[in-house]
This record gives structure tokens, C-alpha cells and sequence, in this order.
């Protein structure tokens, strides 16, 4: 026996095949433990002590298993209480190592307490999941007019400028274009984030004025910055009759300064009981429209005063609503106006656990079809020995393939589990003619061994070439939609055609040299 698995071991095409499963099954690290919630980005305050990949399991005492019990203990945490963290890191040969950060304290940012911390569930593997498994929301967005490349990929950089700012990092922006030149742009959203709350900040040119009266008198060009902290500026949310009210204040140019005197240096003054404020108002507006309670009074002491820090305002009827429309405000501040308008084409929103589901399904289904083809192969050939090199061959096919996508972070949603499948069943097609072909002939000495592969590779590669120009076109189609499937199913039957092919044809010939 360990003869026969030495003379294998020799065989360079199955050795081949064998050190690219180990491999992908090293890369793809697989975890049975997923206890915790693994870092997905992370700023200041907690940006010295934890960075990306890292599982916390405790924070000041409380253990962390998920995301609900993360929730649970950040919310005991306040601004400027001490905060320490265990967590765990992977070092190698795939072991993790666990470490305490130093204590450091948490800030206040919008009225609300700050770590600096974004999380997720630990993934089971390093493969990565489309929003079709993993739950979240996609959104298409189509330029209103016709743009060129440079301007779309502005488009794009200002797009992550603002999702940046409000709070959420790397968040997936992708353009496509569908085989009739329209251009689009795919964002995709974790579960946690609402679209609703951030509608505005896509779709927004951001064209932002301040008005007194019916003149400009600042325009998003003299912003030259944003208060975000609160500390020496103006960044609340405070309870009015009716609602709440944001306010923080902006950093403007010297010309948009000037602006603002020379308007107001001939306005007249308006007493009123003690206060004396002038006769007209300031108003802010984004893209023409007015922004809800923004109108301010404006007091008789900047009459003629080159103002550098106004205070924007806006209201509206919850909390959370306010603090959402300050960052939406503030992060389109501070980005560039979009140049042109992006209208809203499709939303589609899968809860994390219907994806859960989804995949638990396919992975039942996938191995019910695993154990069907087996017992097809086995009544076909009656015979074991040709029946399992065929599945293993199969399986290390599927692996190596995850195992490249990951090195390429390919993410995987239902469209590349199809082509997964589509490449599965065309690699067990392929070495059912290389089997036939074989053992149809091996009574005749009419071919050699040699010309008999030969024969069956020239169908392998027939088909290979015939799969391959039919799955580029679907990389453009659709604005994308089916690049998951045609790439999937490129790089499956790449793997197949170029390792696993050869790898079974030498097994098989071995097989049938010891008959």
C-alpha cells in the first residue's frame, strides 16, 4: 500500500494537484471556533491599541461572544470612562494569540460615545460573502446624464469621501456597465445601515449655499472645514418644542467672509424687548433646497463682520433623525459637489438571517448532489476504484477554486455559487469522457494509452474554449449582475482543465495499467 501511494506521490500532475488543495485549504482557514466579533475598521480613540482582523472576546469584564453582547457592553460605556479590551489575533501556522490593550478612554462625538470601533461576526472562513448570503442592502445608482470614466470614478472617490466621514469604512463601491454602454455604480451596505438614512447623501450633488436675504453670501467652494468633535466648536443636538435641532459651526474663507459683511454692512437693525438682531435672516440651502429650521436671526453684532465660523442649523422630528441628517450634512460639507445628479435605480435589501439560511440550503443541497453523482458513478462503472478518484477530484476542484477566489477576494454571492455548481457539474462531465474514452478502447490495441487521453482532452479543451467565450460576454451583462457566475465559472474550469484534468487522467491511467 504505501508503495502504490509512493508511486502516486512521484506522478508531478496529481503531487500538482495535491500541494494546490493544501494550499487552498491553508488559505481559505477555516474556523470552527467563531466566539467574538472581529474588527472590520477602526479610528481614534481605539486606533493605537487594535487594528483590523482582531476578535475581541471582553470588554471591561464582559464577555463578548456576538454582536448582541458587543451592543450590550458598549452601551454601559460613557464618555471618558476607561475602556480595556481582550482580543485575539492570528499568528501563525493560523494559531491566535490573545492580548489586553492598554486602558484608554472612550470620547463624545454627536452626542454620543465613541470607541472608534466598527465590528462584524467572525467569519467561518476567510471566503468572503456577497450581501445575497451574508445579508445587507445593494444599491444601484445611475448617473442622470452621460459621464466619461475620469468622471466616474470622481464620482465614485467622492461617494467613499462622504460614506467615510459619516462613519461607515470600506464600504464596497463598484462601477458597471451593462453591453449597452449605460453606467452605473453598486454600493453595497452592511445590515446595520439603514438606507433611508443615507438616501440623501448618495443621491445629493451637494451644492451647497448660504443665503441672507436673496443673496449667496457662502458657498460650498469657501468651506474650509467642518466641526465633527464639539471640542472649540459647535456640534449638538438639542430637544426643541415640536423636535430636535443640530448645530455645529463651519470653517469659511476670507472671501467668503467678506461676502457675508458687505451683505449684511447694509442691513438695518431690528430691536426686539433686549435683543437686536438685523432684518433679514440667514438661510442655508443643499441643491436649491432649503434645509428644515436652518433659518437663523442674525444678531445686530455681526453687522458688517467678516464671519468665519457661522453656525449651520437643521431640525428634524427624532433624535436619531437629527443626528443622522448633521452627518449626512457634515460629510457632504466636506466632500466635493458630485457633478452630476445619481438617481436611485434598485434597492435590494436581504436580512442577514434569510442569508444564513440561504446558505445552509445550498450547502445541504450541494452535498445531496455530491452523494447523488457518487451513487450515479458507482452503478455506472460498478467499480469504486474509478468512482472515488472521481469525486476526490471533484472536491479538490471546488477547494482549489475557493482557494484562488479568496486569494483574489473574490466575494461569493448566489450567482458565483451557481457558477460553482455549473463548473462542478461540466468538471465531472469532463471526467466521464476521459473514463470512457479510456475504457472504451482498452481491448483494443488500435491506440495507445497516450492517444486515448489525447483523444478525450481534445473534447476537455473543445468544451473549455466553447465555456469560456461564452461567459465573457456575461461579465458586462446586465450591469454586472452575472459577473459573479461568468468569473466563478472561468476560474472553475480553469482549475479544472489545467490541475485537476490531468491529475485524474494519470490517476485513471494507473488504475487501468494495474487491471
Amino acid at each position: 500500500m504505501s508503495f502504490k501511494l509512493i508511486t502516486i506521490l512521484k506522478e508531478w500532475r496529481i503531487t500538482l494537484m495535491l500541494l494546490a488543495l493544501i494550499m487552498s485549504i491553508f488559505i481559505i482557514n477555516p474556523r470552527f471556533e467563531t466566539s467574538g466579533v472581529m474588527v472590520t475598521s477602526v479610528t481614534s480613540p481605539a486606533s493605537s491599541y487594535l487594528s483590523k482582523g482582531m476578535i475581541i472576546t471582553n470588554i471591561n469584564g464582559y464577555d463578548v461572544a456576538n454582536l448582541t453582547n458587543y451592543n450590550e457592553a458598549v452601551s454601559n460605556i460613557k464618555p471618558g470612562d476607561q475602556v480595556i479590551i481582550t482580543y485575539k489575533e492570528q499568528g501563525s501556522f493560523n494559531q491566535y494569540i490573545t492580548s489586553t490593550t492598554y486602558p484608554f478612554l472612550a470620547v463624545e462625538e454627536n452626542n454620543e460615545t465613541k470607541l472608534g470601533i466598527s465590528v462584524s461576526s467572525v467569519p467561518f472562513s476567510n471566503l468572503e460573502f456577497g450581501l445575497d448570503l451574508s445579508g445587507g442592502t445593494k444599491v444601484i445608482l445611475k448617473p442622470e446624464s452621460k459621464v466619461s470614466d475620469e468622471e466616474l470614478t470622481n464620482i465614485v472617490g467622492i461617494l467613499e469621501q462622504r460614506l467615510n466621514i459619516y462613519g461607515f469604512k470600506e464600504i464596497p463601491i463598484n462601477t458597471v456597465a451593462d453591453l449597452r454602454g449605460e453606467q452605473y455604480i453598486k454600493i453595497e451596505l452592511p445590515s446595520s445601515v439603514s438606507v433611508e438614512n443615507i438616501e440623501q447623501l448618495l443621491e445629493s450633488e451637494g451644492v451647497f449655499e448660504a443665503r441672507v436675504g436673496n443673496t449667496t453670501v457662502y458657498t460650498g467652494e469657501d468651506i474650509l472645514g467642518v466641526c465633527l468633535t464639539g471640542v472649540d466648536c459647535v456640534s449638538r443636538v438639542t430637544q426643541s418644542q415640536g423636535g430636535y435641532v443640530f448645530e455645529f459651526s463651519l470653517t469659511v474663507s476670507e472671501k467668503g467672509a467678506e461676502q457675508f459683511a458687505n451683505k449684511t454692512g447694509g442691513l438695518s437693525s431690528v430691536n426686539s424687548m433686549s435683543d437686536c438682531y438685523l432684518n433679514e435672516s440667514i438661510a442655508f440651502f443643499l441643491d436649491g433646497e432649503l434645509l428644515d429650521n436652518s433659518e437663523l436671526k442674525i444678531s445686530c453684532n455681526l453687522k458688517g463682520v467678516p464671519e468665519r465660523s457661522p453656525v449651520i442649523r437643521g431640525g428634524a422630528e427624532t433624535l436619531d433623525e437629527a443626528r443622522d441628517r448633521m452627518k449626512s450634512l457634515k460629510s457632504m460639507l466636506q466632500s466635493q459637489n458630485l457633478p452630476v445628479k445619481l438617481n436611485i435605480e434598485s434597492i435590494e435589501v436581504i436580512s442577514p438571517k434569510l442569508g444564513q439560511e440561504f446558505l445552509q440550503n445550498i450547502l445541504v443541497v450541494f452535498l445531496l448532489s455530491i452523494i447523488s453523482v457518487d451513487l450515479m458513478i458507482s452503478i455506472r462503472y460498478r467499480s469504486l476504484r474509478i468512482a472515488i478518484p472521481i469525486i476526490f477530484v471533484t472536491l479538490s476542484e471546488i477547494l482549489i477554486t475557493l482557494g484562488a477566489a479568496t486569494i483574489f477576494k473574490w466575494t461569493f454571492d448566489l450567482a458565483s455559487i451557481a457558477g460553482l455548481i455549473a463548473s462542478v457539474g461540466t468538471g465531472v462531465d469532463d471526467q466521464i469522457v476521459i473514463t470512457d474514452e479510456v475504457l472504451s478502447r482498452q481491448k483494443t490495441e488500435e491506440f495507445s494509452f497516450k492517444d486515448k487521453i489525447k483523444r478525450a482532452f481534445f473534447i476537455v479543451f473543445a468544451t473549455f474554449t466553447i465555456s469560456i467565450a461564452v461567459m465573457l460576454p456575461l461579465i458586462w451583462a446586465g450591469a454586472g449582475i452575472l459577473r459573479g457566475f461568468a468569473i466563478t465559472t472561468i476560474i472553475a474550469i480553469s482549475v479544472g482543465v489545467f490541475i485537476t484534468r490531468p491529475a485524474y487522467a494519470r490517476i485513471l491511467e494507473l488504475i487501468v495499467k494495474r487491471d
